[in-house]
């Protein structure tokens, strides 16, 4: 695998190749991690940086940590499991094309709003629109504005009208009735009244009266549900509190305000109430009815009307008043099938509306093909998506519980316990994951280190489920905000979750961090496993290269790193390095001796809290002073450096670890000075410690001076570990 890409602020091309299973990539903030994570040729899904975070969990803005609709929405298309995402994208899929198809018939539908306006002609392109359904429409997966070029219209709407000439004709003559057009407009809101007074074909009384007669044959049991509210005394705003209520309820065993388990019987009562057809539709029916008085209304209020035409304002009176004995019926529990008479046949308002009605089906016999296309297309389409929202509502039943059950294990995997919890939401459509934060109300009130977490178990279990043969999973400062016990948990997670169960021979991870303690951490099961370790590559960072680094180096701690350099030292330019680096050999081994002897003071050279006689700690102190001088000067003198080396073994063999320095270390230290060779450091085990040396030289930061030259801290925490730190950039 060969990784290109170019640092954005240097413009720098960094490039590597490597066939590794597992790569590790350290490099301080700002040297372009994050943009290597976004190169082309990892697949977007299986990586893991801020755009994941930003995309699907969490945004961060001046207004704190939020999560925008986007991530809500996406953070619920992340799921899992093959079958889930494939209906979804399938539904995703048919959105799309409802919405070029729904856009196309409102292309058409204001070009003609615009037209039928501006002749003041009252126009609703929906109803007409029904008319052209073809049961025999089919549509392929081919693309759909290739099957609309090939498509041939098998309707038209009706019209008298002829000819251009004809046609305009009949528009001037109704601009001549403006009045009229607009007397028809507000009939047209009433299909009661479209039907008697425009006496357009329609079947909407008849459709009220299957209601009414409905409700007549089950008035006992409507009486006996309403009863339930008359004995509570509850009016029209509480029963809608009622409502909200019990779906809240509804899949609960408890209350959620008073915490009472016994609420089985009471939700059985207000469930008869709310699931009862009959109760719905005694409301549908006087909804029906209360908008049709609404209308009559409006029309009688308009004197202008009745001086037009008296006869039709008339009729409309008494259609009201028929309405509002219905009404008061209904109310009762009195159903009474709605009988209304059609007005006189020889009036002008209905040869008006005949003629408005030509018009604009002759205007629509223009688009009658991307109509009748369109439409039927959209239908189809519309039935297709809802058939499949089912499916995936199904498929979240059965598997949804699983699938947030495996995302709250994962959070407690990695230390997150009872702060967030994953489930399905069962009220929107299609259904979604959600997630709800416990004594917290917004994401933006979780610890950043929670967040983090939250954000990398939803990445693991976006992807755990799917084949990563051949995959590469790039993982972006994973421990970011996070504390060392987490770095443990997050590798126990890496290993058990994903490496052992689901990493087949061609798959690679990608870590990318800038923490050296957990990169140590991570390759801490590696070191000493030599098929691991065989698959493992290390690589540093910079704005300008990237080097590899022996994992070796990664595990050695000071001692051992100061013995391999004491065996690879061969020319006076390695030696002037190791020179930096034995001052504090030297308190190293004093802080070992010391922790023998269960002192554990060592702010200091700890010299003088040996248990040895005096004139021992004498010579001590005198290696101590010679050492620290010579490792402070930018060019030390070579029978210094050899001294010094002289005085840490013999510092060694005063407490019996007679092989850390051996007499042919030394000769071959005496035989490099009098060769004198100077030479380019090219050893990584060199450079390092040359790193080590220039930051000594250069920095103006005190503590972790002191530290290269004194541990204070750990041993785990080396010098070659240091020596990839910010600080000796």
């Amino acid at each position: 695998m060969k990784i290109t890409f170019t640092n954005y602020d240097t413009k720098k091309e960094i490039s590597f190749e490597t066939e590794k299973k597992l790569i590790m990539i350290y490099g301080k903030n700002g040297v372009g991690k994050t943009t290597l994570s976004r190169i082309d040729s990892f697949e977007k899904k299986y990586v893991f940086n801020e755009d994941f975070i930003y995309s699907n969990v969490f945004n961060i803005s001046e207004k704190g940590v939020t999560q925008s609709p986007t991530t809500k929405e996406n953070f619920s298309g992340l799921w899992i499991g093959e079958n889930i995402v494939k209906v979804r994208k399938e539904i995703t899929s048919i959105i799309q094309k409802e919405k070029f198809v729904l856009d196309k018939i409102s292309e058409i539908e204001k070009i003609n709003i615009d037209f039928f306006s501006k002749q003041g002609i009252p126009f609703n392109l929906s109803e007409k629109l029904k008319l052209l359904f073809n049961k025999d429409f089919k549509l392929t997966d081919e693309d759909i504005e290739t099957q609309r070029n090939n498509y041939m219209a098998t309707k038209s709407f009706p019209t008298t009208i002829k000819e251009k000439q004809e046609y305009r004709d009949n528009i001037n003559y109704l601009k001549r009735n403006d009045l009229y057009k607009q007397l028809i407009g507000n009939i047209q809101k009433s299909p009661l009244l479209c039907q008697k007074v425009l006496r357009q074909e329609n079947n909407y009384i008849e459709e009220l009266n299957i209601i009414i007669n409905n409700l007549e044959k089950h008035k006992e049991l409507i009486n006996r549900i309403e009863q339930v509210f008359k004995e509570d005394d509850i009016n029209e705003e509480l029963k809608e509190k009622i409502r909200e209520w019990y779906s809240i309820h509804v899949e609960k065993d408890h209350c959620i305000f008073c915490g009472n388990k016994d609420i089985g019987k009471s939700l059985e009562k207000w469930k008869e109430v709310f699931a009862n057809i009959y109760i719905e539709q005694k409301k549908k029916i006087k909804v029906e009815i209360e908008n049709n008085i609404k209308i009559c209304e409006e029309i009688i209020n308009i004197k202008q009307y009745e001086q037009i035409d008296k006869e039709v304002v008339e009729y409309i009176i008494n259609v009201k008043d028929t309405l509002e004995v219905i009404k008061s019926n209904i109310e009762s529990n009195n159903y009474e099938s709605l009988e209304i008479t059609e007005i006189s046949k020889d009036i002008k308002i209905v040869e008006l509306s005949k003629l408005m009605e030509n018009i604009i089906n002759y205007t629509l016999n223009h688009f009658i093909i991307d109509l009748e296309f369109y439409y039927n297309a959209g239908s189809i389409l519309k039935t297709k998506r809802e058939k499949m929202t089912k499916e995936l509502d199904k498929m979240m039943d059965n598997e949804g519980d699983k699938i947030a059950s495996e995302i709250n294990n994962t959070l407690k995997d990695l230390g997150l316990n009872k702060n967030i919890n994953i489930s399905v939401d069962r009220r929107s459509k299609p259904y979604k994951f959600t997630y709800n934060i416990e004594n917290h109300k917004e994401i933006g009130e979780l610890s950043d280190g929670q967040k983090h977490k939250l954000a990398l178990s939803i990445f693991i279990n976006s992807i755990i489920n799917d084949d990563l043969t051949d995959k590469t999973l790039v993982i972006d400062d994973p421990v970011v905000a996070l504390d060392i016990s987490s770095y443990i948990l997050f590798k126990q997670l890496l290993i058990t979750k994903l490496i052992t169960k689901h990493f087949t021979d061609t798959t690679k991870l990608l870590l990318l961090t800038h923490d050296i303690t957990y990169l140590y951490i991570q390759l801490s099961n590696i070191f000493n496993d030599p098929e691991m370790k065989n698959d493992t590559v290390i690589y540093k960072l910079s704005d300008s290269n990237i080097k590899e680094i022996p994992i070796d180096y990664i595990k050695t701690d000071d001692i051992s790193l100061f013995k391999m350099a004491v065996e690879k030292c061969s020319n006076v330019t390695e030696l002037k390095c190791l020179n930096r680096i034995t001052i504090k050999i030297f308190r190293i081994i004093i802080d070992i001796r010391l922790r023998f002897y269960g002192i554990s003071d060592t702010s200091e050279v700890g010299v003088q809290l040996l248990p040895i006689n005096s004139s021992d700690k004498d010579i001590l102190q005198k290696y101590s002073n010679h050492l620290s001088t010579v490792a402070r000067e930018k060019n030390p003198k070579l029978k210094d450096i050899l001294e010094g080396i002289k005085y840490i073994k013999n510092t060694a063999d005063l407490f019996g670890m007679v092989d850390f320095i051996t007499n042919d270390n030394i000769e071959k230290i005496e035989k490099i000075i009098k060769e004198n060779k100077e030479e380019k450091i090219e050893d990584d085990l060199f450079v390092m410690i040359d790193s080590i040396g220039r930051f000594l030289n250069t920095t103006k930061n005190k503590t972790m001076k002191g530290y290269v030259e004194h541990t204070r801290v750990s041993y785990t925490r080396n010098m070659i570990g240091l020596s990839l730190e910010d600080f000796f950039e």
